[in-house]
C-alpha cells in the first residue's frame, strides 16, 4: 500500500512542480502561466536568487529528498536504517511541506485583490498539493520504533 502512493506522489511531484500552477490574466489581453520551476528560473533570471534558491529547496529540493527518503526505506530492505531514523528526518523535512502552496496561494489573493488582473489555479497547483498529502500518507505509513516494554530503575532512597 504504501509503495503505490509514495509512486502516486512521485508522479504527482513531477507534474506539480512542471505544470502550470497559477495563470495570471492582465488587462485583458496578456496572460501567463507559471510553472514552480518556471518561477524558480524566472527569479534566477531577474537576479532574485535568494527567493529563487528558497523556493528552490523548499519547492523542489525537500519534497524530492522526502520521497527519495521514503523510497529508500521502502526498497532497502535489510540494509533499512532504524525507523525512528527515517520518521525524524521525514518528520523534519515535512514540516515544510506545505509552504509552497501556501505560496500560491498569498500570489492569487495578492493579484485578485490588486485589482490589475485575474489569478487562477492550475492543475499543477492540485498535482503538488495531492503529493504533499500522499507524501505526508506515505511518511505516517513508516513504522516508529517500538516503545519500550522495561521501565528504567528508580533509584532507592
Amino acid at each position: 500500500m504504501s509503495a503505490l502512493v509514495l509512486a502516486l506522489a512521485a508522479a504527482s511531484f513531477v507534474l506539480g512542480v512542471a505544470l502550470p500552477i497559477v495563470k495570471l490574466n492582465r488587462l485583458f489581453f496578456f496572460t501567463d502561466a507559471h510553472s514552480i520551476l518556471s518561477m524558480i528560473r524566472g527569479l534566477f533570471v531577474q537576479g532574485e536568487l535568494l527567493l529563487g534558491l528558497i523556493i528552490l529547496v523548499f519547492s523542489v529540493v525537500l519534497p524530492a529528498a522526502k520521497i527519495m527518503l521514503l523510497g529508500w526505506h521502502l526498497v532497502s530492505g535489510r540494509d533499512r536504517p532504524p525507523p525512528s531514523v527515517v520518521a525524524v528526518l521525514v518528520g523534519a523535512i515535512g514540516k515544510w511541506s506545505m509552504l509552497d502552496v501556501l505560496l500560491v496561494a498569498l500570489v492569487i489573493f495578492a493579484v485578485k485583490t490588486s485589482g490589475l488582473g485575474t489569478a487562477t489555479s492550475e492543475p499543477g497547483l492540485y498535482f503538488f498539493t495531492a503529493s504533499v498529502a500522499m507524501t505526508m500518507l506515505a511518511a505516517a505509513m513508516v513504522p516508529r520504533a517500538a516503545p519500550s516494554t522495561t521501565s528504567p530503575r528508580r533509584a532507592s532512597r
